[in-house]
């Protein structure tokens, strides 16, 4: 046994208690599942956030770093900054808008005048982080927001330790909602929609308490 089964198995009685089908087995796992991943998908919670410091063999302008690879779990990125050979961040200055590397979506790397690809941006495309900067960088220093690992032997997620309610309900609403009993099923949604997931984000989208 470790932490991660544990804590599966925890948050997986508790969901039994709830809808009180035991018998549900399979069903209850994969909805324990589904619904870990649902609560960290709500927002942008800090505590999914990952800083990360990638350095280049080479410094290069342009960069496509593989997101399989380097950000396992990768929902999307928040900040890019760049560095130098000793991991020193650096102001782009007048080479970036606001003095920073932009984060765009794929369809905003044009420049809408000339239609070149713009420098300064950091965009997904594909399985790739793709950064254009408007000088040679050795690294990066990386914000970006991963998603938990929910199979029972790596189960991993912060909100089953400090706000488990929202993940219990919205489990047990799946069983329901899978099995008919369409009126439980509504009822504890309604509780995760409008408490359990306010409450989540009350609590957890911000760092600093006030």
């Amino acid at each position: 046994m470790s932490f991660q089964t544990d804590l599966y198995d925890d948050m997986l009685d508790s969901v039994y208690t709830l809808t009180n089908r035991p018998d549900l087995e399979g069903e209850t796992k994969i909805a324990l599942r589904s619904a870990t991943t649902n609560a960290h998908m709500t927002d942008a919670y800090f505590r999914d956030c990952v800083s990360q410091n990638v350095q280049l063999p080479n410094s290069a302008g342009t960069v496509a770093l593989n997101i399989s690879t380097l950000f396992p779990q990768f929902r999307g990125v928040g900040k890019v900054r760049p560095a130098d050979v000793n991991g020193n961040l650096i102001d782009v200055g007048s080479y970036g808008s606001n003095g920073r590397i932009n984060v765009v979506e794929l369809g905003d790397i044009y420049d809408s005048e000339y239609g070149n690809v713009k420098n300064n941006i950091a965009y997904v495309s594909g399985d790739s982080l793709v950064i254009r900067t408007g000088i040679n960088c050795s690294g990066y220093l990386i914000d970006w927001f991963k998603a938990p690992k929910t199979k029972r032997e790596e189960y991993d997620s912060w909100i089953a330790q400090l706000a488990p309610s929202v993940i219990w309900y919205w489990a047990a609403a799946s069983v329901f909602s899978t099995n008919g009993d369409e009126d439980k099923a509504r009822n504890y949604l309604n509780q995760v929609e409008k408490f359990y997931i306010p409450q989540l984000k009350q609590n957890f989208l911000v760092g600093a308490m006030r």
